[in-house]
């Protein structure tokens, strides 16, 4: 064998032009013939003189057209990418560029244009809404600077490592990821709460519902609050905020969509007037008409209105009382469990899922408790137990629950609620609620100067925030009143001092 007509690779690679790992392609796919000899490989002159075109290839196989140029051969294709090997020194520069995501939700491609003559390195950007519009650009541009093609036939040189795996990023629309996630359940929330977070969503999905979730921008979702903020009191807002930012937040660290497009988002400020309604509690003279009307209308809500006024409970508490725990000599109850509505899964933001009441544990460790009972109170629980006796109903009157229903089981949210709609529409009384009398007892223990903890024990919170953000709610005349005595023992100080 002679081997004068034999080229080494590193030989052939600098001849044609390409890295040498180009040239062992080149031999397994049959374009170059390789010959293995003394331990190394080599590459006849007659095949590399073929591709260039310098002679008519041999009959080995080979086809005997359709070879790609050096430059050509150095482009390689990896995922419609244009991918470039590193340049080498006394090699005209080779451009390369990369796709990179923003955190407003748009695509930046940036291409490296090598150093200035100080050594400060050069780049050309540019930002796009689409990532493929971003890739496409970023090929088409390194093919103008690098001046060559994007090779499409079959003849490649390294093949691409394609993975089988789908689509990168989650093609669900905003109310399927939503759904998707109030379904999964958030945090330790109940199903009751999740509800909350349906209700706090509702009007988001209304103006942004249909979009793909990789689709949003940050400027859908700052259009979608500007109609919302004209909608919704401050409350409302807040809710719709938080809810929807951790759906976004939820979906990005989860790698389903590109980035966090409410990373830097501000709760936006509500512009629809306050409600006439400012303090949501009873004055004294609107539950003295609430104790008359209702022993009017019904002892069963009577008894209810009496409970709450001297207690401060919650109404699912209130609907959870058994009985066994009322004590009438030492004037207590304790609050032990409550009952409460729970959620199945989800099929629509629009739409609330079907439900059924459960006795439940208290929302916290803080609401198993033991409160007094004012005089109002005992009386209306003995003679709503002495009425129940007499029931011809067995089941209602056997049953351990103080305000049971027909099947002697107790009685739900809804039917509760229809007794005190059908009340309001009798006696004309708009703004009557069970949970007023919460925010009333509870801005009574304050302007009565109970200490915070006192009071945090009372209403069965695990926090002082709640009570003093959400139930506390006075009023300027209830400021004046309760600080009269304040400014009376100021001016007897006053007229003590020598001024």
């Amino acid at each position: 064998m002679n081997n004068s007509l034999l080229i080494s690779v590193p030989s052939a690679a600098k001849k044609l032009g390409v890295p040498k790992k180009a040239v062992l392609s080149m031999i397994d796919t049959g374009v170059l013939v390789g010959i293995a000899a003394a331990g190394d490989t080599y590459i006849t002159a007659q095949s590399i003189e073929s591709l260039t075109g310098q002679k008519s290839t041999v009959d080995s196989g080979q086809c005997t057209s359709g070879y790609p140029g050096p430059q050509e051969v150095s482009c390689l294709l990896t995922k419609d990418k244009v991918v470039v090997e590193q340049e080498k020194a006394g090699v005209d520069m080779i451009y390369k560029g990369s796709v990179s995501s923003l955190k407003d939700g748009r695509f930046m491609v940036q291409i490296d244009l090598g150093k200035t003559p100080e050594g400060k390195r050069k780049r050309e950007s540019k930002s796009f809404k689409d990532q493929k519009k971003a890739d496409a650009y970023l090929a088409k541009r390194l093919q103008e600077l690098n001046g060559v093609q994007v090779v499409s036939t079959p003849f490649v040189l390294v093949q691409p490592v394609v993975s089988p795996a789908p689509s990168q990023y989650t093609q669900l629309t905003f109310e399927e990821y939503a759904v998707k996630i109030l379904n999964e359940g958030v945090g330790k929330a109940t199903t009751r709460t999740i509800e909350g977070y349906r209700l706090g969503i509702r009007a988001m999905v209304g103006l942004i519902g249909h979009k793909k979730m990789v689709d949003l921008t940050t400027q859908d979702l700052k259009k979608a609050f500007e109609e919302i903020r004209y909608k919704y009191l401050k409350s409302g807002v807040a809710r719709s905020f938080n809810i929807t930012r951790q759906i976004i937040q939820t979906a990005f660290e989860n790698g389903e969509i590109p980035a966090d497009i409410m990373g830097k988002m501000k709760c936006p400020t509500s512009k629809k007037p306050i409600e006439t309604e400012k303090f949501p509690t009873y004055s004294e003279e609107e539950i003295a008409i609430l104790l008359k009307t209702s022993k009017e209308y019904s002892l069963e809500l009577y008894t209810m209105f009496t409970l709450l006024e001297c207690t401060g409970m919650r109404p699912g508490e209130m609907r959870g009382l058994e009985w066994s725990v009322f004590d009438p000599e030492k004037k207590t109850i304790r609050i032990k469990q409550a009952a409460t509505v729970k959620f199945g899964k989800l099929e629509s933001v629009r739409k609330q899922a079907k439900a059924k009441d459960i006795i439940s544990v208290p929302k916290s460790a803080y609401s198993v408790r033991t409160l007094r009972l004012s005089d109002l109170a005992v009386k209306a629980l003995l003679e709503w137990k002495k009425y129940l006796s007499k029931s011809r109903n067995r089941k209602k009157a056997n049953s351990p629950y103080i305000f049971p229903n027909q099947k002697g089981n107790f009685k739900s949210e809804t039917s509760c609620q229809s007794i005190i709609q059908r009340y309001r529409a009798e006696f004309h009384l708009e703004g009557v609620t069970y949970y007023k009398f919460r925010h009333t007892m509870c801005t009574r223990l304050i302007l009565a100067k109970q200490p915070i903890s006192v009071v945090q024990r009372i209403m069965g919170d695990n926090t002082t925030d709640v009570i003093m953000k959400v139930y506390t709610h006075v009023d300027a005349e209830m400021a004046m009143k309760a600080t009269e005595g304040f400014y009376d023992e100021l001016n007897k100080k006053h007229t003590d001092m020598v001024v």
